[in-house]
């Protein structure tokens, strides 16, 4: 080998550095040549030149043909076998198992690397060097960190290998040039002081660099490195499948959050509930309008966008519905029958109402012997009323609870032909059928240990009233996606709740009086100009009607819908989280990851073919998983759903795995190919 005239120059912010200057050197074919000098005088980067290492310099190295180094750092990979290494270089087992018998490490054969000597893994390098048959051999630092016996073991068997090809050792143990005789370069700072090398070398025909594997010996790789990397690699496909689940998590529920937010969203909040209040917009002692079947049949041919009501007369105990309470003061009832015409509906309802109580009144008057205070609000009871037919039963809708379960529910009746959105199944189609809410519904599939709540479909649930043995059954047909953050909702035809209260002999139908009507809106139409419109036909007197958001009841803070900043944090947290430990991952193993990137390379193998189809086997793997446990991922993506007041996911959707696979592979792809390249590029090699 012929060196002319190397020079190699470094530069850095403040000046230019010479390593090697003006380097002519020969380097014999056979035998050991050394190369010693203080640290620092360029003996690494003179080595790095000849190897083919850095092509960076001026000058020319001739008749180098195929040359193998012996690094300081131990380039195997520490979890093949010693087998496995060395059939990196050759293919031909019986050639590795025969040089291994000559250099006594056959009985190392099937062990693994890592738990071999130092000594023992400088000489498998070696060994794995020759098996390439290349022209010369560099061994930087070969008998470092060894022990005096491993020392002379090993140069030994350099001794040997330079009978057939040159071997090129730097070293700082003089000694061993003392006893393993050598041609010798002397080397200062970037130059040659000394070289005891007379040219007399034979000529021979040099090799070629070493020749790509086949695609198949690929396959042979991969599977070894699979085997010998399949902790880490387990890891990385929980990460992938968590990874994918957080994904499967956005696509599914993405497409319909604009949904929820908009139009399901107001089912949270109450903002399609328009309800009844006082005029004075104060929580007023005072009765308001009353209202009948006659003002509800009114609102639905006449205001568009009305699909629903609810009614009552206990407004004490009504959860949001009504600012009135049941308690009247004696001038207050006169004043309204003195102001009412014949024909008010409502006279003979407050003359009953002043009857019973000028009644209790000259009661108290003859048993106290004193007048009956006029500030001192009356309470009046409803159910002495002649609508109500058995007052016993009189507070029957204080009190709904849905199934044996017992769940306190908002009952919401539809007028026909009227839909809102279901999770699952259909409308009612008569007055035994039911539609329940989902957070209704997720109560009910976790109560009874369901597969899922489409299950529901078709059963059978008790609806009790406040009263012993009243109660219906309903049958389940559907699950809407409408729920509220404070009640669980069941939706009944129109008509339903009054015939259940009449056939019970509760409340006369022709003559019961509600004390508050609540009418539901279409999700989609604008409820405040709703709510306007039924004011003007009603033309009620000390009553208004108000979207519930916009009432005394509303909570403004409640009001606040936080379910898309949840849905960023839920699912960008996430995502972002096990993004991070996967870049970790890679992170902490970079060091392997390098060397055995390194040792692919230089032996003929491309690290990208290997490492891709690797990551693909884990994208397939993850996927797969995620397909066997769709089921238990799509309950739980329900359940989360429901905590936070999305839409259920009503099927599973090949199409949502098959974009989750499509997004978790990009984003592995991506992280994986940046790594990849970082490492490959020289800054990183």
């Amino acid at each position: 080998m012929k060196l002319t005239q190397i020079t190699k120059v470094y530069h850095n912010k403040n000046n230019v550095i010479h390593a090697l200057k003006d380097i002519n050197l020969m380097i014999p074919n056979y035998g050991i040549t050394y190369i010693i000098g203080p640290s620092g005088c360029g003996k690494t980067t003179l080595l790095n030149i000849i190897s083919g290492k850095d092509t960076d310099y001026e000058g020319q190295v001739e008749n180098c043909g195929l040359v193998e180094c012996v690094e300081q750092n131990l380039n195997l990979i520490e979890n093949m076998s010693v087998l496995d290494n060395l059939l990196l270089v050759n293919n031909d087992p019986k050639k590795i198992i025969d040089m291994l018998k000559h250099f006594e490490l056959n009985d190392f054969m099937d062990s693994k690397v890592k738990k071999l000597s130092v000594g023992q893994k400088k000489r498998i390098q070696i060994i794995r060097s020759l098996l390439v048959d290349c022209d010369y051999l560099i061994c930087d630092e070969p008998t470092s960190a060894l022990d005096y016996e491993n020392s002379h073991l090993v140069m030994e068997l350099l001794k040997e290998v330079s009978l057939k090809k040159g071997v090129i050792i730097v070293t700082h143990e003089l000694a061993l040039i003392d006893e393993y005789t050598g041609h010798v370069v002397h080397m200062g700072k970037g130059i040659i002081e000394d070289s005891n090398y007379d040219y007399q070398d034979e000529p021979r025909i040099l090799k070629k660099d070493i020749s790509l594997h086949h695609i198949k010996e690929h396959f042979s790789m991969i599977i070894k490195t699979i085997q010998t990397r399949y902790v880490s690699l387990l890891v990385k496909i929980l990460s992938i499948l968590l990874i994918g689940c957080f994904v499967f998590v956005g696509v599914s529920l993405f497409p319909s959050l604009d949904q929820m937010i908009h139009q399901n969203g107001k089912w949270q909040t109450h903002d399609n509930l328009i309800i009844t209040q006082s005029r004075d917009h104060q929580m007023s002692s005072k009765t308001g309008d009353l209202y009948d079947d006659q003002d509800i049949q009114i609102v639905k041919d006449n205001i568009n966008g009305v699909i629903g009501y609810q009614f009552g007369w206990q407004a004490a105990q009504v959860n949001f519905n009504s600012v009135f309470y049941p308690e009247m003061y004696i001038d207050d009832i006169r004043e309204a029958i003195s102001t009412m015409k014949p024909e008010d509906q409502n006279k003979d309802f407050y003359q009953t109402c002043l009857s019973i109580l000028e009644n209790d009144v000259k009661l108290y008057e003859s048993e106290s012997g004193q007048s009956f205070p006029k500030d001192i609000p009356l309470y009046m009871d409803y159910r002495n009323i002649e609508t109500f037919q058995d007052g016993e039963y009189g507070f029957v809708l204080d009190l709904v609870h849905f199934s044996n379960y017992g769940f306190k529910v908002q009952f919401y009746q539809l007028f026909k032909g009227c839909q809102i959105d279901l999770l699952a199944g259909r409308m009612t189609e008569n007055n035994r059928e039911v539609v329940i809410s989902q957070n209704l519904a997720l109560e009910l599939y976790k109560a009874k240990h369901l597969d899922s709540m489409e299950q529901l479909i078709g059963t059978e649930e008790v609806l009790n009233m406040n009263s012993p043995g009243l109660s219906e059954e309903f049958k389940i047909v559907g699950i809407a996606y409408a729920q509220n953050k404070d009640d669980y909702m069941i939706f009944l035809q129109e008509g339903t709740m009054e015939d259940l209260l009449s056939d019970h002999h509760i409340t006369n139908k022709d003559k019961v009086k509600y004390l508050y009507v609540s009418f539901i809106s279409d999700v989609q139409e604008d409820e405040t100009a709703i709510a306007e419109n039924i004011n003007q036909t009603l033309n009620s007197n000390k009553s208004e009607f108000v979207v519930y958001t916009d009432s005394i009841l509303a909570d403004e803070q409640a009001a606040e819908n936080h379910q898309t900043l949840y849905f960023y944090l839920l699912v960008g947290g996430g995502l972002f989280a096990l993004t991070v430990i996967y870049i970790l991952i890679l992170f902490f193993d970079r060091k392997r990851y390098r060397k055995e990137t390194y040792i692919y390379k230089h032996y003929g193998y491309q690290p990208f073919i290997i490492y891709g189809i690797i990551i693909g086997l884990s994208l397939l793997t993850a996927f797969a998983l995620q397909m066997i446990f769709s089921t238990i991922l799509y309950n739980l993506m329900n359940t989360i759903a429901a905590q936070f007041g999305y839409p259920l996911l009503s099927s599973h959707s090949l199409l949502s795995y098959l974009l989750t696979f499509f997004i978790t592979a990009t984003l592995i792809i991506i992280i994986e190919g940046v790594y990849y390249y970082a490492t490959c590029t020289s800054k990183h090699s």
